[in-house]
C-alpha cells in the first residue's frame, strides 16, 4: 500500500480519488470526511465533516467560532462573531475577540463595555485571578484570587484584617 497518493489511489477511502493529475483530486487525501476546498482556505467544503468550512465560497482564516470565514483582525474569531472585529483579542466570556491583557477570558474595559459591576468587562484587566467586583469596592469576587473581597455583598474599605468589609473608624 503506497504512503503517497498515486494516480489511482484513495488513501482515506472516501470514494474520491487522490489522482494528482486529475481535474478534481481529493485535496484532503487523508481525511475521509473532506475532499474539496473551493475557496482554498484549508477548510473542507463538507459542512458536516471535520473542520467543515462555514463560508465555503469565501476564503477565510477564522477557527474559534466558525471555520473558514473572514477574520479581519486575525484573532481566530470570524468577523460576524467577533465583538471587536478590527482589533485582535482573545476574550471569550463577556465578549468574543476583544483585548484581554491578563488572558483570563474577560475583555478589557473600553468605551463600548465598561468594567464590572457597571458593565460586564474585566474589573481587574491586569490581574488574571480576578475579573468581577460585584459591590464595586476594588476587591475581587474570587475568594481564591489576589486581594479577595471578604464581604462580597457590601461595599467596604477595610484592608487590614479583611478586604472589602465595612470600616467605620
Amino acid at each position: 500500500f503506497p504512503l503517497e497518493p498515486t494516480q489511482w489511489s484513495d488513501l482515506d477511502g472516501d470514494g474520491f480519488g487522490d489522482n494528482l493529475n486529475g481535474v478534481n483530486p481529493d485535496v484532503f487525501s487523508l481525511d475521509p470526511t473532506q475532499w474539496s476546498d473551493q475557496d482554498g482556505d484549508g477548510f473542507g467544503d463538507n459542512p458536516t465533516g471535520i473542520n467543515g468550512d462555514s463560508c465555503p465560497l469565501i476564503e477565510g482564516e477564522s477557527y474559534r467560532d466558525l471555520y473558514g470565514c473572514l477574520d479581519s483582525d486575525f484573532d481566530g474569531w470570524s468577523d460576524g462573531g467577533d465583538d471587536c472585529p478590527l482589533k485582535s483579542g482573545l476574550s471569550y466570556f463577556d465578549r468574543q475577540g476583544c483585548a484581554d491583557s491578563d488572558k483570563d477570558g474577560f475583555s478589557d474595559p473600553d468605551v463600548f463595555s465598561p468594567a464590572h459591576p457597571v458593565g460586564f468587562s474585566d474589573a481587574f484587566p491586569f490581574e488574571n485571578s480576578q475579573s468581577r467586583d460585584s459591590d464595586g469596592d476594588g476587591y475581587g469576587d474570587n475568594i481564591s484570587g489576589q486581594n479577595p473581597d471578604n464581604c462580597l455583598n457590601s461595599f467596604g474599605t477595610s484592608s487590614i484584617d479583611r478586604n472589602g468589609c465595612s470600616d467605620t473608624d
